[in-house]
């Protein structure tokens, strides 16, 4: 399932207590969701790969994205070229550090994407504000 929320920014972090202090009301559990504010897009692919063809089934209904929170922590299965074609973020972000697990994620989107990667345990969280039309401004040690 994907859903549709408006908002002006995006809070990532590794922990979900710090989450659920930042972002009470706006607490939505890890699923996958297009935001949209003033034009900027961004997807939250939650925990999805494409082991199971769920990158391939969804990426029509997704289309271009601003931000891209990376599926699965960059796991194998994740972030596969069609995918990133299709999508095209200009920033992603990992809920996770640079480890040796997502180094395949991390190229693919360095190669196909050319995009500002963000890790939240390298960075102490990330915070994206989302102005117009694709402007996103990013922020770390948000802890």
């Amino acid at each position: 399932m994907i859903g549709l929320l408006p908002a002006p920014y995006c809070v990532f972090s590794q922990c979900k207590a710090y989450l659920n202090r930042f972002l009470k009301k706006y607490w939505i559990e890890w699923k996958n969701l297009i935001s949209h504010a003033n034009g900027t897009r961004v997807f939250l692919a939650g925990d999805m790969d494409d082991l199971t063809g769920d990158e391939t089934r969804l990426v029509p209904l997704i289309g271009k994205v601003d931000l891209l929170k990376v599926g699965h922590h960059g796991c194998e299965g994740s972030s596969t070229p069609a995918f990133l074609q299709t999508l095209m973020p200009k920033i992603c972000v990992f809920t996770t550090g640079e480890y040796s697990h997502n180094v395949q994620s991390r190229e693919r989107i360095r190669d196909i994407c050319g995009a500002t990667m963000y890790f939240t345990a390298r960075d102490g969280g990330v915070l994206a504000l989302l102005g117009s039309n694709g402007d996103i401004r990013c922020y770390g040690q948000i802890h």
